[in-house]
């Protein structure tokens, strides 16, 4: 909702069901996963890049020069400070953390904001490729957009395997508190 200015009670109200969503993960995946859970994943990236994306977004132009020190960053500068499971978020490690799904901040805020700074070049320049009609063999794809909180959350909800003929088996063995979180999640959004 780049053009209309989204408000900022309706952005905090869209966040909390992200950041609710990656506790619930984290919580989760530590009963699951005890020595690798999931301390910042895909969920926790997108609710502290969203925030700064928000923040930095009067930057208009210079979207384009952030974004390219945000992408740059972690191939110049590495620490061990970053290696902590308190700290790896940031994306400044030596080396990859030991966790199921790891989404640091940087590089990935530098892809989010080139898409902000390209979505304001499209209502700017290009206004014309957003008016009318979505064409039809494009609709699912604007489904998977409305609907994405869900189906990440779906999967993992589903608590099904492939058994080794191919046929699709319930997991009886895993603890049942991570798919009910995923799916609390999965049915949150929309």
């Amino acid at each position: 909702m780049l053009e209309q200015g989204q408000s900022w009670p309706r952005f905090w109200r869209r966040w909390a069901q992200i950041a609710g969503c990656a506790v619930l993960v984290s919580i989760g995946s530590a009963l699951m996963f005890p020595k690798s859970w999931i301390s910042f994943g895909i969920l926790h990236g997108i609710a502290v890049m969203l925030i700064l994306a928000r923040l930095l977004a009067p930057l208009k132009g210079g979207l384009w020069i952030a974004g390219a020190v945000a992408l740059a960053l972690p191939w110049l500068v590495q620490h061990p400070f970053f290696d902590s499971r308190w700290t790896n978020w940031v994306g400044l490690i030596t080396r990859k953390p030991v966790t199921e799904d790891y989404a640091p901040v940087l590089p990935w805020l530098g892809v989010v904001l080139w898409g902000l700074a390209t979505g304001r070049w499209v209502l700017a320049n290009r206004r014309g490729w957003l008016s009318g009609a979505l064409p039809s063999a494009a609709a699912p794809l604007a489904v998977l957009g409305r609907w994405s909180l869900s189906l990440h959350g779906a999967p993992a909800g589903a608590d099904w395997r492939l058994d080794a003929g191919g046929d699709a088996a319930p997991l009886t063995d895993q603890p049942r508190s991570f798919s009910a979180a995923a799916s609390m999640c999965a049915f949150s959004s929309g």
